[in-house]
């Protein structure tokens, strides 16, 4: 049997074990107790999405596609999407999902987003790919639906991320050990070079940062370092950034500061890296400046002045599909980016923004109807419980904010798309005399 595919058998075999042994308390589905294996049969179908994307043992490139046909990692994918399609065709055959939860609140921009990237097949590059990871998108906001939208909310979010970072985890080891071919500096920081561990660990240790500061408890002082480590070996010098910027967000509003000293201290920030990067332009402070970070972050002047080639890329991508206003179908020319920008002096695997990417997949429709979805998750702060709003304030604009580097929303289903996906279901509250009112429909 091929090795790549007995180990995910294996991984879904524990997985199995896992969920036969947790007891999920019950939840009322229109007034009808949930059978507790339709929960677990949702968790499984989230959890192996996160084994399938993240422990990539195996990669084809485009011309070995054309000769060889799929990997047996994409056909294992396939069958993860096949198989989550069927199980939302049950989910909303019995009731389980009520249409009208799917399309409430910020549910309604992401699917009007979906059904452009769906009319995008048309005039797609690639329309069986653009046909399959829209099923994709479609299917995993239904099963996200499922999943974080009844009791214990915090709870699953936090082990959504935990079990993602475990995994990257076990990845970052596979290839610091040789199993698998990836990115690494060699030294500590980037050993285990990636964008999207990195985004996930910044994710987690806001959401470990808030939970030790709400509950004074030690038991999560020792994650702390643990993950600052994790972001140092997945050497995102960007994310980094952001979550100090983040987490200074979150510690402001914990101490109950107000929102226009944050805006403030946020326009403040701005302005001081645009002066850096004017500094860095003109002058030689500039160039002391650019090379300490050089230093430390262990990447060449070139790559911090050029953040790591994106630069070059964005300007060589809107150079070339500027004047296709409706894209090139959803994730068919994003996939193909290494052969479409030959003129490019390093081969890209994606755009590098999550924005772009929306242009690449339906122009400016997508791109204008994933600013709504993020306006109406942002909107969202307003109705949630007042302790848990600094740090839904915070992961938001974490993602917003590494969304301008690496692909996490807008494109393809990612792994920051689903904690995205999940975030959207922090249970709204209202304050009636002395009691909190859940106001979040269960269905």
């Amino acid at each position: 049997m091929d090795f790549i595919l007995a180990l995910y058998l294996l991984l879904v075999a524990s997985l199995l074990l896992f969920l036969a042994l947790i007891k999920p308390p019950p939840v009322m589905v229109s007034g009808v107790p949930e059978r507790r294996w339709e929960r677990r049969c949702s968790w499984l179908l989230v959890v192996t999405f996160l084994g399938v994307n993240i422990l990539r043992l195996q990669s084809r490139a485009m011309d070995a596609l054309a000769t060889q046909g799929l990997s047996t990692q994409n056909k294992i994918q396939v069958i993860v999407v096949a198989a989550a399609a069927l199980w939302c065709g049950y989910l909303l055959a019995s009731g389980r999902i009520r249409i009208a939860r799917l399309v409430s609140g910020p549910g309604f921009w992401l699917l009007a987003l979906t059904g452009v990237f769906a009319l995008s097949v048309a005039w797609s590059t690639w329309p069986t790919l653009t046909v399959f990871r829209v099923t994709e998108l479609a299917v995993f906001w239904i099963v996200a639906c499922h999943v974080f939208g009844g009791d214990g909310w915090s709870r699953k979010f936090e082990s959504l991320m935990w079990v993602a970072w475990w995994m990257y985890a076990t990845w970052a080891i596979l290839l610091i050990t040789g199993f698998v071919e990836g990115v690494s500096t060699g030294g500590l920081v980037g050993i285990a070079t990636s964008n999207s561990a990195s985004l996930l660990t910044g994710l987690l240790l806001l959401w470990t940062v808030h939970r030790f500061l709400t509950e004074s408890s030690l038991r999560h002082a020792w994650k702390l370092p643990m993950l600052v480590l994790s972001l140092i070996v997945f050497g995102s010098l960007a994310t980094f950034v952001f979550v100090l910027f983040c987490t200074a967000i979150m510690m402001t509003l914990h101490t109950r500061g107000q929102l226009r000293f944050v805006m403030i201290s946020c326009a403040i920030c701005l302005a001081a890296a645009g002066a850096n990067i004017l500094v860095v332009q003109t002058g030689e402070p500039g160039a002391a400046l650019v090379d300490t970070t050089s230093a430390l972050s262990g990447k060449s002047r070139d790559n911090i002045t050029g953040m790591t080639g994106r630069l070059e890329l964005w300007t060589n991508i809107w150079e070339s599909t500027r004047s296709q206003p409706w894209g090139f179908g959803f994730a068919a020319f994003e996939r193909t980016l290494g052969l479409n920008n030959a003129s490019l002096s390093w081969k890209a695997g994606n755009a590098h923004n999550g924005f772009i990417s929306a242009w690449l997949g339906a122009g400016w429709l997508a791109v204008t109807l994933l600013l709504a979805f993020l306006v109406s998750v942002w909107a969202r702060r307003r109705t949630i419980d007042a302790e848990q709003r600094p740090v839904f304030v915070a992961l938001l604009a974490l993602l917003i904010l590494n969304n301008l580097t690496v692909p996490a929303i807008g494109g393809r289903l990612t792994v920051a798309f689903l904690v995205l996906m999940a975030l959207t279901h922090i249970p709204a509250v209202r304050q009636l005399g002395a009691r909190q009112v859940d106001l979040y429909e269960r269905g």
